[in-house]
């Protein structure tokens, strides 16, 4: 598989193989970059048949053509447009940090009201004391009181989901034993 030649390299190949022709010098992708083979070609285009060719030998080797001249033309726009879109910003986010005081809230001591009083990220902070040696600071409730109410509740869960798997087997036993 041949790799794509650069930009570069294709308008050395379309200058060796045509000297006299008209080629988009375009630095970007051009879908048309071979304009004419020969002066003939290009030679009317735009003037009168009397008229010699109007582009001189220094315009034909730096030519663009139209639809790179646009192009650039609306990249310079946008350019223009962000660039003062920037600046504007700036101004904006200067003349903020100018104006910008500690509210009277940050600098006051926490209140008693729990609904004023917030943590990181925006959250209430719980007013509920924390059993010592706790490692929980918050999240989901707990399912069971203690830890002994949990294996309590998984023992007798574990037992229930055995009982089926236990009387099956019985009754296979007594299958096997009853008919030997």
């Amino acid at each position: 598989m041949k790799t794509p030649l650069s930009i570069a390299g294709e308008l050395a190949i379309l200058h060796a193989k045509y000297p006299d022709g008209l080629i988009c010098t375009s630095l970007f992708p051009c879908d048309h970059r071979l304009v004419a083979t020969t002066r003939a070609g290009y030679s009317k285009s735009g003037r009168d048949a009397a008229e010699p060719c109007p582009l001189s030998e220094a315009e034909r080797t730096v030519y663009l053509c139209f639809a790179c001249r646009q192009e650039a033309a609306e990249r310079a726009r946008l350019t223009e447009i962000r660039t003062s879109a920037l600046a504007a910003g700036r101004a904006i986010a200067a003349q903020n940090r100018r104006t910008r005081t500690l509210t009277p809230a940050a600098t006051q001591p926490p209140s008693a009201d729990p609904h004023k009083q917030r943590g990181k990220g925006g959250r209430f902070r719980s007013t509920r004391a924390l059993p010592p040696g706790s490692k929980r600071a918050g999240g989901r409730p707990r399912k069971h009181a203690s830890d002994r109410a949990r294996r309590t509740a998984a023992q007798t869960a574990w037992r229930a989901r055995r009982r089926p798997a236990a009387a099956a087997a019985e009754a296979q036993f007594a299958g096997v034993v009853g008919s030997g």
